[in-house]
């Protein structure tokens, strides 16, 4: 389901301004933003950054304060059978605890009720979450 969000979600222009990063990667070098939580750590699926100014990430440590990030947005993909209890823990703990410490911080989730692995089904919501982000 993952893969597939991903693969519809780089169709949308209104991703363009912004940086789109996939934690399921095969590299576990780049996955490496995680949320400690009381039930383990939490590595979401995305995460798409709102640089001010719409400025760019440039890896060059004298460019880093002419980007920095706005605001940041948590994006979860879930089928039936990952919404189990211990994620629903863990989703409890951001939602309540790590956001209220973390004002740039947004999360959303979308599952896959269907069970059919159609992200394009959850294409108004996530635009109407990036217009108001």
């Amino acid at each position: 389901f993952e893969k597939n969000a991903l693969a519809e979600m780089l169709k949308y222009e209104a991703l363009k301004n912004y940086e789109v990063y996939y934690n399921g990667y095969k590299d576990k070098n780049l996955q490496s933003f995680w949320i400690k939580t009381p039930r383990g750590k939490y590595t979401p699926d995305f995460l798409i950054l709102k640089r001010k100014d719409n400025k760019k990430y440039q890896n060059s440590t004298k460019n880093i304060k002419n980007a920095e990030i706005e605001k940041v947005l948590i994006l979860e993909t879930k089928g039936i059978p990952y919404e189990n209890d211990d994620f629903k823990a863990k989703e409890n703990f951001v939602k309540k605890t790590f956001l209220s410490h973390n004002k740039k911080f947004q999360y959303h989730c979308f599952v896959d009720k269907e069970n059919k692995n159609d992200f394009s089904k959850h294409r108004n919501r996530l635009l109407e979450i990036l217009k108001n982000f």
